[in-house]
């Protein structure tokens, strides 16, 4: 039983890399549609909705629902990273519960 946590725990670690270099590709991506700017973009600037809208506000429609679809691809990486760390918690307690 101990030899299923542990590919358990690969998979899922496994998983939060992958996630992890999307969610950079994706950030990336949305970056370069942006004006150049001299402030340093996060995450963060991205979440909040206030922030994100003075970021696009002086973009063409085209560009506006990419990274409007972008963001909310953003936003489902990050839930699903969370989700997945929360199992990975879940996994580790078991398998030392065991």
């Amino acid at each position: 039983m101990a030899f299923s946590y542990f590919y358990t725990i690969v998979f899922l670690v496994g998983c939060m890399l992958i996630l992890n270099i999307v969610n950079r590709i994706l950030f990336m991506r949305f970056v370069r549609l942006l004006p150049p700017t001299d402030k340093q973009l996060s995450i963060k600037d991205l979440v909040n909705e206030e922030v994100f809208s003075r970021l696009i506000r002086n973009l063409d429609e085209g560009k506006k629902t990419r990274a409007i679809k972008i963001r909310n691809r953003l936003k489902k990486i990050i839930v699903t990273s969370f989700v997945i760390i929360i199992l990975l918690i879940v996994v580790t307690i078991l398998s030392f519960i065991k």
